[in-house]
């Protein structure tokens, strides 16, 4: 024979239920809070290290542009092959891939250009359009294959099936 429930065992089996149930909504919204918390921290690292690191990479990028232009402001505008080989030194010394002398108005001078007949698109580069104001110009920009030919890369056929 079961018992009728007292109105006192309703109200502490209440309490108890009522207290499971606050007891885990706390629980979630902790949970969501520290989970925020978490992503919003590590969202914050990733944003200062990618800070630092094009920090870095911008400063390398002027120190480079700089020591070619140390490098290279005895060259004459004339181009030929005696500039061709100085910039072939340069580029070796500095360690780059591409070194290139154009005129203002697109014309190779020097470098390792395969086709002297063709003109370097200055209005496509925003670098050379810096550089034609007279400073020192740097920066990353990506060269598709027939600019990459076009400056005298010749590693392109392999590069790009890599």
């Amino acid at each position: 024979m079961r018992r009728p429930l007292s109105i006192r065992s309703a109200l502490i089996g209440g309490m108890l239920a009522l207290a499971a149930v606050v007891t885990v909504i706390i629980g979630a919204v902790g949970a969501i809070s520290i989970n925020r918390s978490v992503v919003h921290e590590a969202q914050e690292r990733v944003n200062h290290d990618l800070d630092t690191i094009s920090a870095l990479y911008q400063q390398s990028a002027r120190m480079l542009a700089n020591q070619i232009q140390g490098r290279t402001d005895a060259f004459q505008a004339a181009g030929g092959p005696e500039t061709t080989a100085r910039l072939l030194q340069v580029k070796r010394e500095v360690r780059i891939s591409i070194l290139n002398m154009c005129d203002s108005s697109g014309r190779p001078l020097a470098g390792g250009y395969p086709d002297r007949n063709v003109h370097v698109p200055i209005d496509a580069d925003p670098v050379l359009r810096q550089a034609l104001k007279g400073k020192v110009a740097w920066g990353t920009m990506l060269l598709d294959e027939s600019r990459l030919r076009m400056e005298g890369y010749t590693f392109v056929g392999e590069s790009l099936a890599v």
